[in-house]
């Protein structure tokens, strides 16, 4: 899911995003007041569930993250449900020599104020965090 307001971008591939307090209509009216964008991507089908890990990752790589880190000159947030994924994903950034902000629930606090003030300096376009790691 893509949300974008100007300059800022936040996505949620990996994952749904639960609004509980939020009812549809008012939901889709602060959209609008907002100009916010929102674009949901379908995964393809896959054979089994155990595949549906692997189909999320390629979609990922293949078709959203060259318009993610390219398009996007605000801030991005990439919120990753599971940390497996985002071991995954880390591996894959750091393969792509990307400048991205890690944050996830294993990160200690001095670490993570970091990484946090790498991304909002615009050193680093991009902060992907885990959801685990917004409770903790």
């Amino acid at each position: 899911m893509q949300v974008s307001l100007d300059q800022h971008c936040a996505y949620n591939v990996f994952g749904r995003v639960s609004l509980p307090k939020l009812q549809p209509n008012r939901a889709l009216r602060l959209a609008d007041e907002s100009k916010l964008v929102v674009t949901l991507k379908r995964i393809p089908p896959v054979a089994s569930f155990e595949h549906a890990d692997e189909a999320r990752y390629q979609l990922f790589v293949k078709t959203l993250w060259q318009g993610i880190y390219a398009n996007c000159t605000g801030y991005t947030v990439l919120l990753v449900p599971s940390y497996f994924d985002f071991v995954r994903l880390k591996a894959y950034f750091k393969a792509k020599n990307a400048q991205v902000a890690f944050i996830s629930e294993y990160t200690d606090k001095k670490e993570c104020q970091r990484q946090r003030t790498l991304y909002e300096m615009k050193d680093y376009p991009v902060l992907m965090i885990t959801e685990r790691a917004l409770v903790f």
